[in-house]
């Protein structure tokens, strides 16, 4: 009697360390998968910061010639991504796009057409980048808050201390001696918070065509602006 005893106490203890193990082990895996997602989080901004720019300075060339609206319309667009964020920038930025493309072309007309044309292909490029970084960081956001979310469904404090009660058959030796204060700050500890996006992935950079297929389009507009 004494034997099944025996074995019937370590087999709880194995089931207890079991619960104890995998709590750690998930929580482990979901802090690193934290880190992973705050590192894609973090080389996007790093993308938006350097695509704003460009945007800014396709729109200051744009609203210098009253054509911005008809250009959005043009590009199937109800208003320009990030216009808010650009007017904020500092104009030293968005000069420093315009210097590095350079206007060519024989006339006036021409080399300023141009060098819209010129910055939209950059623009048009660079953004379709800053999407594909901005939908990996909202699906990998995504799916870490679904597994936060089993998380604390699988762990919660007194979902475990029922589970150690169920066996033990007595009082929880969890909640032995915790007052319903010291049981809600342990239940506290043990979840894990779900992660929001910032402000820069709320709205996401638009899917443009490229250039070649918009090229006639949009220079029909730039020609009726300038």
């Amino acid at each position: 009697m004494t034997d099944i005893k025996h074995t019937v106490n370590a087999l709880k203890m194995m089931i207890k360390k079991e619960i104890i193990d995998n709590y750690f082990a998930e929580r482990t895996y979901l802090e690193e998968d934290l880190e992973l997602l705050s590192a894609k989080e973090a080389a996007c901004e790093a993308e938006f910061k350097r695509v704003l720019p460009i945007f800014a300075a396709f729109y200051h060339l744009l609203d210098a010639h009253a054509a911005l609206p008809e250009v959005m319309h043009c590009l199937g667009l109800d208003e320009p991504p990030f216009y808010q964020e650009c007017k904020q920038l500092q104009p030293a930025l968005r000069e420093e796009v315009l210097n590095n493309i350079k206007p060519h072309g024989w006339t006036a007309r021409s080399r300023l057409k141009n060098q819209v044309l010129d910055l939209y292909d950059r623009l048009q490029k660079t953004a379709l980048q800053l999407r594909e970084k901005q939908k990996q960081v909202a699906t990998h956001t995504q799916l870490y808050n679904e597994d936060v979310e089993k998380f604390n469904l699988n762990y919660d404090f007194n979902l475990i201390a029922a589970q150690i009660e169920a066996l033990e058959g007595e009082a929880s030796t969890l909640e032995s001696g915790l007052s319903a204060a010291d049981r809600e700050a342990m239940s506290a500890r043990m979840i894990l918070h779900k992660k929001k996006l910032k402000a820069c992935f709320l709205v996401t950079s638009p899917d443009l065509p490229s250039v070649q297929t918009i090229k006639k389009k949009l220079g029909r507009v730039i020609d009726k602006h300038l």
